[in-house]
């Protein structure tokens, strides 16, 4: 999920941050969207840089013998953008060596993230502090993601990296749709 909503391309969900669109009308990504950031920050990009201004060279000598040509420094400076504005969002590292304590206040402290004033991605797909509430395999860990990423969401997390896309997408939409009728939930 990117600004409240679950990401989709014309092929499906896009499970990647790379498929945000940068550049709209841009190139056609395979995810269906166009303009996607992986389109140039993968070979892709150099591929076709390559083959609209140098036909026939080296790709791996295009930075070599071309790096001051306008060209060149436009990819770069496309490249730089794509890096320093839509790539960088704040995780707080749900995992990565927290204990069960450490991963329950963060979970329930991610609004103190957003003052930083960078997106906020919540990444709690089938970890461990899952099955440390209720000892269960990764891929039986659906219930419990879904449960973190909505106390995320109600934080107002920006972006949820999560494998199940298609049981987050019903969660929230069911969620949503009933939210609209439910007057308890509007006063």
């Amino acid at each position: 999920m990117i600004g409240g909503r679950l990401h989709l391309g014309a092929l499906g969900a896009a499970g990647e941050i790379g498929h945000q669109t940068v550049l709209p009308g841009g190139p056609l990504c395979g995810c269906g969207n166009r303009g996607c950031a992986e389109l140039y920050c993968a070979g892709h990009g150099m591929v076709s840089l390559r083959n609209r201004h140098y036909p026939g060279e080296d790709p791996d000598l295009l930075f070599t013998l071309h790096v001051n040509e306008a060209p060149v420094q436009e990819y770069l400076d496309l490249l730089a953008q794509v890096m320093a504005t839509e790539m960088i969002i704040l995780d707080p590292g749900i995992g990565f060596g927290k204990d069960l304590d450490h991963n329950l206040t963060l979970l329930a402290n991610l609004e103190h993230y957003k003052h930083f004033g960078l997106p906020l991605l919540l990444a709690t797909s089938r970890k461990s502090f899952i099955n440390a509430i209720c000892p269960t395999k990764p891929k039986d860990r659906v219930a419990g993601t879904i449960a973190s990423s909505l106390i995320g969401a109600l934080q107002g997390v920006d972006m949820i990296r999560v494998h199940d896309v298609m049981e987050h997408k019903q969660f929230f939409a069911v969620l949503r749709e009933t939210a609209l009728r439910w007057s308890a939930w509007n006063s």
